[in-house]
């Protein structure tokens, strides 16, 4: 889990994807849609990635917590699901939503980096996490019948 919590915030520092038209350049980070070329302004607000932001926060915050709660197996199942399910949805937005809503404004094609990949290897650590987990949780009830 602490290696998918890296990967959470290295999404924040990499950028997801670039946009080329014949006029600008677009780049689209976490926390911004930035226009490379100067001279044109920039067609999107600062805030239209605030939904990615927040779920990525979101799977930074849960994936903390559950690794705090580690004395409690299926409390840390729970929140580790609810992180799954934050993360298919920041994985869906960076690589549907998101290219979808600006390649109706730019008219270009997206062309995804290495930043967007990071959110789906978390996505797996998450998964693989809770397999062990639960996977102890049934050695650990082995163990409590035999006494």
């Amino acid at each position: 889990m602490a290696v998918a919590e890296i990967f959470f915030i290295l999404t924040a520092f990499f950028p997801l994807a670039y946009f080329y038209s014949d006029t600008s350049t677009y780049r689209l980070y976490l926390y911004e849609i930035r226009n490379m070329v100067p001279v044109t302004g920039n067609l999107f607000s600062r805030y239209a990635t605030l939904p990615l932001i927040l779920l990525c926060a979101a799977g930074v915050f849960l994936t903390v917590w559950a690794m705090v709660n580690y004395r409690n197996r299926l409390f840390q199942v729970k929140i580790n699901k609810i992180n799954i399910l934050f993360t298919i949805f920041l994985v869906g937005g960076i690589f549907f939503f998101y290219p979808a809503f600006i390649e109706r404004e730019i008219n270009t094609s997206a062309e995804f980096t290495t930043g967007a990949y990071f959110p789906l290897l978390s996505l797996l650590l998450l998964i693989l996490a809770n397999r062990f987990i639960m996977k102890d949780e049934k050695l650990v009830r082995s163990m409590d019948r035999l006494r």
